[in-house]
């Protein structure tokens, strides 16, 4: 609708066609949706904000039910796991294909249906039959919905068992030096 000082604002209209009195009439209501608009274009750019991060975030993001169920993985979830989010998703039970031992399986998703604030090293299984470590975070969303939040951190346990394994070295190399004065 074009206002009277010429600025155009957008506005939802509804009518019916009536007869009264044996003459057609038109019976409307008119309603402003200037801040209705406002909004749908907030949320469009607050989505389009929060999807470009979900799509290129550099850690595995996953939500998941109640159940453990996997709703919605994100790319580098795909990219680290080797599945697909069809795959896991219509998968029977992908916890068991990341975790086949029964009790690290039962394990994990304790801590996923818990989520506890803090963060939890799990040896998990890819799709490819590699074993990498990973580590989990999970947040419970209001509905009920938990989004785990997940790093690959294999190359920095190598790094660790690497140091370890010198340490062990040097100590051992000094179990046989003495110090002369």
């Amino acid at each position: 609708m074009t206002l009277g000082d010429g600025r155009l604002r957008p506005f939802l209209f509804t009518g019916r066609r009536l007869i009264l009195d044996g003459a057609p009439h038109v019976v409307g209501v008119g309603l402003d949706v200037t801040e209705q608009r406002h909004a749908e274009r907030e949320l469009r750019r607050q989505y389009e904000v929060l999807r470009q991060i979900f799509d290129h975030v550099p850690v595995m993001l996953a939500f998941f039910d109640d159940e453990g169920r996997f709703e919605v993985t994100n790319p580098e979830w795909e990219r680290v796991l080797g599945y697909t989010h069809d795959e896991a998703r219509l998968h029977p039970d992908i916890l068991t294909a990341f975790y086949p031992d029964p009790d690290t399986r039962a394990e994990v998703l304790r801590f996923m249906l818990e989520a506890p604030d803090t963060w939890r090293d799990f040896r998990t299984c890819t799709k490819d039959g590699r074993v990498i470590d990973t580590s989990w975070t999970n947040v419970q969303l209001s509905d009920g919905r938990r989004i785990g939040i997940g790093l690959d951190i294999s190359e920095r346990k190598a790094a660790e068992r690497r140091l370890a394994a010198q340490v062990t070295a040097m100590e051992a190399a000094n179990d046989g030096l003495a110090l002369l004065d």
